[in-house]
């Protein structure tokens, strides 16, 4: 948690039956990709996503400022304004808001809601 912020609910894990429903209920739904969310994230995982404004610490998925084919998967540590300061979990393996700057919030996919591990 960051300084002077309330700790966001966590996503919930899922099993296979979970699994099985949200993958009727067509939510968006991302494969995880690399480490920089560890250990609450790993390669693998599935995350489902909601449409809802974000609150600082929830985990968010937003496009890439610089290149369009690529998603954020990290943890929103502040918002001002339209701006979105994000950042990874494992601080030493992630590309997030310290080297990227501020996403704008219009680059915001969805927020995770809940997570499936295959290795579960």
């Amino acid at each position: 948690m960051f300084p002077g912020t309330q700790p966001a609910k966590p996503p919930r894990q899922i099993g296979v039956i979970g699994f099985l429903l949200r993958l009727s209920l067509r939510r968006s739904r991302f494969v995880v990709q690399g480490e920089s969310m560890s250990p609450v994230l790993n390669a693998g995982d599935l995350v489902f996503l909601k449409k809802a404004p974000p609150v600082v610490g929830d985990i968010v998925v937003a496009r890439h400022p610089f290149f369009a084919d690529r998603l954020l998967i990290k943890r929103l540590q502040s918002i001002s304004g339209s701006r979105m300061t994000l950042a990874g979990d494992n601080t030493s393996n992630s590309t997030d808001s310290r080297s990227l700057g501020p996403i704008s919030r219009n680059r915001l996919v969805g927020v995770v809601e809940s997570i499936w591990k295959p290795s579960s």
